[in-house]
């Protein structure tokens, strides 16, 4: 039998964000907080029941794709105010720092990013003019992506 257990509240308010765990850590990352569009973020320790602050985001951001891959955390385009990001930047845990990596090929927001096959795959989503369908394939070996 599943058991609900509440745990400690992030640290900050949070909304139009993507958690996702890594390592039994729930990472919670930018976001909005009813004022402000975040850059910062914080995982949840079960094992101190505390929030730990990681390094920012290189961008405020909410509305964002994110994925987990080869043990790091990959945040895809997303909102900053009225403007709509193609940016995507990695974190490592190990160093905690985030690091651009090359955008992508369409801004977009309210997309998915998704992993199979060893590459990491970004579709859907808006840019306020257009909703979207296709889907972009990222390559880490090349730090490129490629519409499919």
């Amino acid at each position: 039998i599943l058991v609900w257990t509440p745990f400690k509240p992030t640290t900050k308010t949070r909304s139009k964000c993507i958690p996702c765990i890594i390592d039994d850590r729930i990472y919670v990352l930018g976001g909005f907080d009813g004022d402000e569009i975040l850059n910062d973020g914080e995982y949840y320790d079960q094992n101190t029941d505390r929030w730990v602050p990681i390094a920012p985001m290189k961008k405020y951001k909410h509305r964002y794709a994110v994925g987990v891959f080869k043990g790091k955390i990959y945040v895809a385009g997303g909102k900053c105010g009225d403007e709509v990001l193609d940016d995507f930047e990695c974190y490592d845990l190990t160093k905690n720092i985030w690091t651009s990596l090359k955008n992508m090929n369409i801004k977009r927001y309210d997309s998915l990013l998704a992993v199979s096959c060893g590459k990491l795959f970004n579709f859907g989503g808006y840019d306020y003019k257009n909703s979207y369908n296709d889907i972009e394939m990222y390559d880490e070996e090349t730090d490129s992506w490629s519409k499919r």
